[in-house]
């Protein structure tokens, strides 16, 4: 039977970088939630700032969400190249 060679530190690295830019899309998408509610009340509805305000917060949103679905795929994937290693 062929071997798979896994760089199991590279998978961590990997998972790492997932959670940590999922982490700072979460902070910026706070901190421009925060910034929008401090927007005069007029100005955000006659410039249309909140349809788009809300349209990239809920995108930001989504990415921080997708990162933490590949850092759990890059975990389990991981485990279970541990466990057939170990066979």
């Amino acid at each position: 039977m062929s071997r798979i060679y896994v760089n199991f530190s590279g998978l961590n690295n990997i998972g790492d970088r997932c959670k940590s830019s999922a982490l700072k899309i979460e902070s910026i998408q706070l901190d421009f939630q925060y910034t929008v509610r401090q927007l005069d009340w007029d100005l955000r509805f006659e410039s249309d700032i909140e349809k788009k305000a809300l349209q990239l917060s809920d995108k930001l949103e989504e990415y921080s969400c997708v990162l933490k679905k590949y850092k759990n795929f890059i975990d389990i994937s991981y485990n279970k190249y541990i466990e057939l290693e170990s066979h």
